[in-house]
């Protein structure tokens, strides 16, 4: 079958995703294609398969969930820094959320069964670019300056994050403490710290985690735990200019892919009369969403509501006052107080099914630019927590014209946000 290909396949697949189905892609990868072209992630990483194709033409499969995606990406981007052509990457989806893999219609779920169809439809994908953006972290910040000609001023008094309590503000601290990089989403909030406490608790206990069933009842249970509003602890600007967050708002999120936490899409589709503009891949810029509840979050995984839109724009900075649960395309920690400011950090070049994948949960071709809606989210019974996460394991693992705006639309819409080809 591999005779069949035009430009060789490198494999790279996480063992550990999808339970014991990450083993069984892999045992059944090294039937198909040649040694040199499967690599396992845990014990090496994608390095060495890399390096191995380095000056060829070969396209990337990342098998696993949005960690394993990221890692792989992350990793091209060390090797490939001179002029040698970057791989695109498709995904087979073994994790939980595969977020990623449903923005590129590559399914919601991938099993071990025809494998062959499903590299044949790598080699028939299309390639698109994908936005990439830096988190730099500065701790202790002072407020940001209010945006002209008005703005809404922060509270004072601090948060009830009686869950979260730490150090209070101290002076500020002009040190870049750290940097993340983003592919999928940025969130803090209530969606963060059930990510948290469900990672925390995982850990812990790993036995009580052994099956998708058993991990959402373990998010149902985090998730009906109330969280504290964001009003008093966060001050955001966008595109320098103050964005109001509203008492109500538990959880922001910052979108570079229309699909987050297992299928939702809190941005939706806006329509022509909107002062927002749809979402895309490579358009340069980013989706600020507010949420009022893990509730709200269930209704826009229902499809019944989409989350409050704050803004879009290329450049964000977020102050948080008080410490505060985050996280990274599903990596969760605590937040201390600090600046974090969010800029472009370049493209990554992916593949996106161009035809209908046998083996994917319901993930049929896109017409180029009025894509179907997206494929179901796996069964879980219940529903009205389907939030998913997948962790990596690495260490660290030109646009179209918008407007920067920050009124709150009402919220109603939801639909599946067009992918712009590369030419």
């Amino acid at each position: 079958m591999q005779n069949n290909i035009k430009e060789p396949v490198v494999a790279f697949v996480n063992t550990k995703s999808g339970g014991q189905q990450g083993k069984l892609v892999l045992e059944k990868l090294l039937r198909i294609l040649p040694r040199n072209q499967v690599y396992d992630l845990i014990p090496n990483g994608p390095s060495a398969g890399l390096n191995a194709f380095k000056g060829q033409r070969f396209k990337v499969l990342a098998c696993g969930g949005d960690g394993t995606v990221g890692w792989v990406l992350s990793e091209i981007d060390k090797i490939f820094t001179d002029d040698s052509p970057r791989p695109p990457l498709a995904i087979m989806p073994l994790g939980t959320g595969n977020d990623m893999a449903r923005t590129m219609y590559w399914g919601a779920s991938h099993s071990a069964k025809k494998l062959s169809s499903f590299l044949e439809s790598i080699d028939a994908g299309r390639i698109v670019h994908l936005d990439r953006w830096q988190l730099s972290f500065f701790v202790d910040p002072t407020p940001l300056p209010p945006s002209p000609p008005s703005s809404s001023s922060l509270s004072s008094s601090p948060p009830p994050f009686a869950a979260l309590e730490a150090a209070p503000p101290v002076e500020m601290m002009e040190i870049e403490t750290e940097m993340k990089q983003m592919n999928n989403y940025f969130s803090i909030g209530a969606d963060a710290q059930v990510a948290m406490q469900f990672h925390e608790a995982r850990e812990a206990h790993p036995h009580k985690f052994q099956s998708r069933v058993q991990n959402y009842a373990w998010y149902m249970r985090f998730g009906l735990q109330k969280a504290a509003p964001l009003h008093a602890a966060v001050q955001l600007q966008v595109d320098h200019r103050t964005i109001p967050i509203s008492p109500a708002i538990e959880a922001i999120v910052f979108l570079n892919i229309p699909s987050y936490a297992g299928g939702s899409r809190p941005w939706g589709r806006p329509n022509a009369k909107s002062q927002y503009a749809p979402s895309s891949v490579n358009d340069g810029m980013i989706e600020v969403v507010g949420l009022t509840s893990n509730f709200h979050i269930a209704t826009i995984h229902a499809k019944v509501k989409r989350g409050l839109r704050l803004a879009q724009g290329r450049h964000v900075t977020l102050v948080t006052r008080y410490p505060v649960a985050a996280q990274v395309d599903g990596e969760p920690w605590i937040l201390p107080p600090a600046r974090t400011v969010i800029s472009h950090a370049g493209t990554g070049v992916m593949l996106t099914n161009d035809k209908p994948c046998p083996s994917s949960a319901a993930s049929p071709s896109p017409p180029p630019l009025s894509p179907p809606p997206p494929s179901p989210p796996p069964f879980c019974p219940f529903f009205f927590l389907p939030l998913t996460f997948s962790f990596p394991l690495s260490p660290s693992s030109l646009p179209t014209t918008k407007t920067t705006t920050t009124t709150i639309e009402n919220f109603s819409d939801n639909h599946s946000p067009p992918i712009t080809p590369s030419n």
